[in-house]
């Protein structure tokens, strides 16, 4: 189900860190809802991630849930109430100078931050709270950096009490070359990551350079409330060509079409990602949006029977509000605004006849792509946090001999 560990305690200080591993996706969720969504907008993209592992836990099946307490527990009561042992205590006192050591139940502090990584996808982390320092977030961070990496022996110490789970952490990790490829968060924060992650894991692997290759996506989350809806230019032109209308699973042709714009979006969003199966795109994808969600489309009027589109565009359900994603319209059609009717009519539909459940639609634009950033902004979406999208490429040294 899950387990906790003591991550790092700062100095001069007798409260610490905890980081607690859940291997059950839907207690995961459970305990970091209320802290995500007092952030609702700017951690859209963690809730849509967590819910997903519950909706459809095999498209994700190698990932880490990870939760990280503040813990006011003193030192003294936290070795009195667990092995007095040498070993222990040894263990115990490097834990409080940032190495993790030994499995205590520390599930119960306020939350200072949530992750996801998902492998071998980005690693996700929650927004700052409203008095998080950033320095706060760095000490957390790095500290979670030395576990993975096994600085300082931590996973040694850590096996005292939880041995199978630490041999699963290290199995990934080493499959994945304990090397992460990319982080999402604010800007400064994936920036100092990267370089400090690179720092970290030379010291550790063989035959990586001293610098890993960066490479940055300028991300913006948008948020649209029903009373910020306004029309998309040339409406009424617009609903003359075009309808607005939802996937139908038993219209093969149309789930077809579907499921090739997805793939097609794909391919233009993230071209060095492995290719998915059109089995995938139905399973994991668009079945695990209509679990409670919305698969929307545009098809030309006239075309009532075939139905076929050519824009499209996933809401995803989170808590009290939608996600928006996979927005893609044929190349043949694009120009013509097909993609501001869409969102627009989504928007009016979502939002208007469905706001018990969804008070908010949100949305990542990349900041590079000033048409679909002018789309948004003219049918009301409003910009709430600007964030990187970080890929990291390690190179590795040539060995000379070889």
């Amino acid at each position: 189900m899950s387990f906790s560990i003591p991550l790092a305690r700062e100095r001069n200080c007798c409260s610490y860190y905890s980081i607690t591993f859940y291997t059950n996706a839907e207690l995961y969720y459970e305990h970091a809802i209320p802290f995500l969504t007092q952030k609702l907008a700017e951690n859209n993209a963690l809730l849509g991630v967590s819910r997903s592992c519950v909706l459809t836990p095999q498209r994700y099946p190698e990932r880490f849930l990870m939760i990280i307490r503040r813990q006011e527990e003193e030192l003294e009561q936290m070795r009195s109430d667990h092995h007095s042992s040498e070993e222990l205590r040894n263990g115990m006192d490097q834990t409080m100078k940032r190495v993790p050591s030994c499995s205590i139940s520390t599930d119960t502090g306020p939350i200072a931050m949530v992750m996801i990584w998902t492998l071998p996808y980005r690693l996700l982390l929650s927004a700052p709270s409203l008095d998080q320092t950033l320095q706060e977030r760095h000490f957390i961070l790095s500290a979670w950096m030395d576990l993975f990496l096994n600085i300082g022996n931590a996973q040694e110490k850590m096996k005292l009490y939880c041995r199978e789970s630490c041999e699963e952490i290290e199995h990934l990790m080493k499959k994945y070359g304990r090397a992460v490829n990319g982080v999402m968060t604010d800007n400064l924060e994936a920036e100092w990551f990267a370089k400090e992650y690179g720092e970290k894991l030379k010291n550790v692997v063989e035959n990586f350079g001293n610098e890993p290759n960066i490479e940055i996506f300028k991300l913006r989350v948008y948020s649209l409330k029903a009373n910020d809806i306004r029309p998309c230019r040339d409406l009424e032109k617009q609903q003359e060509r075009y309808v607005f209308s939802y996937l139908d699973l038993n219209n093969a042709k149309q789930l077809e079409i579907y499921i090739q714009f997805l793939d097609q979006f794909m391919t233009e969003i993230f071209p060095n990602q492995k290719k998915k199966s059109k089995e995938d795109y139905l399973e994991n994808i668009i079945k695990g949006v209509l679990k409670n969600g919305f698969a929307t489309l545009c098809y030309e009027k006239g075309d009532d029977q075939e139905k076929t589109p050519i824009c499209i565009a996933l809401v995803t359900g989170i808590p009290k509000a939608g996600r928006v994603s996979s927005v893609y319209t044929s190349k043949s059609q694009r120009g013509k605004g097909v993609a501001s009717f869409l969102m627009y009519s989504m928007a009016i539909d979502v939002l208007k006849n469905h706001g018990d459940a969804y008070e908010a639609l949100f949305l990542f634009t990349d900041l590079t792509n000033p048409t679909s950033n002018s789309i948004y902004m003219n049918i009301g979406y409003k910009p709430v946090r600007d964030m990187y999208d970080l890929e990291i490429n390690y190179v590795k040294q040539q060995d000379e001999h070889r």
